[in-house]
């Protein structure tokens, strides 16, 4: 039998809840296949850099870069200014992680098909290869965030 580690970071928003239904499909791939998962739930996300002042808990960077065959990463989401700098907080450690690793990150949606409805429209698949992150600097890519007058 053929065993991955699969690192899970649900986040936060939908994140928990989309990561479950992920992981019930692996947990029936899993009894119909030879191949099978070890997996390592860490807590992350924005609402988590709120409550505690860290991105994740101490560790978990080295964890996903060396005991992580693949990473299933949730939902991020926050409607304050505070929130939406923890995501970004959160965004950079994985870009980071991307870097210093042979990971290649994807972000969704992957693929929208036509006739199918949706919210998004034109977004295409983004896929961020190791390669491309080598000289990233999150200061570079930081925009203000609106801050509404409500």
């Amino acid at each position: 039998m053929t065993a991955y580690r699969l690192t899970v970071l649900a986040g936060d928003g939908t994140g928990p809840e989309v990561i479950a239904e992920a992981l019930r499909v692996i947990e029936a791939f899993q009894q119909h296949s030879p191949v099978s998962f070890e997996i390592t739930e860490i807590p992350c996300g924005g609402q988590y850099y709120l409550e505690t002042g860290e991105e994740w808990p101490e560790g978990s960077f080295e964890h996903c870069r060396d005991n992580s065959d693949a990473i299933l990463l949730g939902q991020s989401a926050g409607q304050t200014p505070d929130f939406q700098m923890a995501i970004w907080r959160v965004a950079k450690l994985f870009l980071d992680l991307g870097a210093d690793s042979n990971y290649t990150l994807m972000s969704a949606p992957n693929k929208l098909y036509p006739g199918v409805k949706h919210k998004v429209h034109g977004v295409p698949q983004q896929v961020w290869q190791p390669e491309w992150l080598n000289g990233y600097d999150s200061r570079e890519y930081r925009r203000p965030l609106p801050l509404s007058s409500t």
